[in-house]
């Protein structure tokens, strides 16, 4: 056992989202009892040095046998920021990292009943070594809490 806190490392989100990756958590949607759905995401990442761009391919089912597939494109600014956008968001995707942590907000387009809807998304990384992410994502319409998802990516 540790007897010595060991701090993590400063967040390099080229370096954490290169390869291959998993995710697994739970979606927990506040407008409906708190109903818990579950999750399981594969990612394929790979970084281009020369452009500074790093595209991420996702692809992930939930316990309701729902299967989505999203690609991710991020140009980094410098070595703390990076803008991108995504399928099915809205506008541009902003990213910022201070030290192990990584924050992106964007808007979500999401339709329902025929009515396109953007929700805000706040998605905060959290690295813990080399290895392990924990990633809580805060889902918001006019302010209000939706949902939450929290997610462990392992490398």
């Amino acid at each position: 056992m540790t007897t010595k806190f060991i701090y993590p490392p400063k967040f390099i989100f080229e370096e954490y989202f290169n390869g291959k990756l998993t995710a697994s958590g739970i979606i927990k949607k506040k407008y409906n009892s708190n109903y818990i759905e579950y999750l399981n995401i594969n990612f394929n990442c790979s970084w281009n040095k020369k452009k500074d761009t790093l595209t991420i391919l996702e692809k992930s089912v939930s316990s309701l046998d729902k299967i989505e597939k999203r690609t991710w494109n991020f140009k980094k600014i410098n070595n703390n920021k990076y803008v991108g956008q995504a399928d099915n968001i809205s506008g541009p995707i902003y990213g910022n990292i201070v030290n192990n942590v990584f924050i992106m907000n964007y808007k979500y387009k999401f339709n329902i009943l025929k009515f396109n809807i953007s929700l805000d998304i706040t998605d905060t990384m959290y690295l813990q070594n080399n290895n392990i992410l924990i990633n809580k994502t805060t889902i918001k319409k006019l302010g209000i809490a939706l949902a939450e998802i929290i997610l462990v990516y392992r490398k």
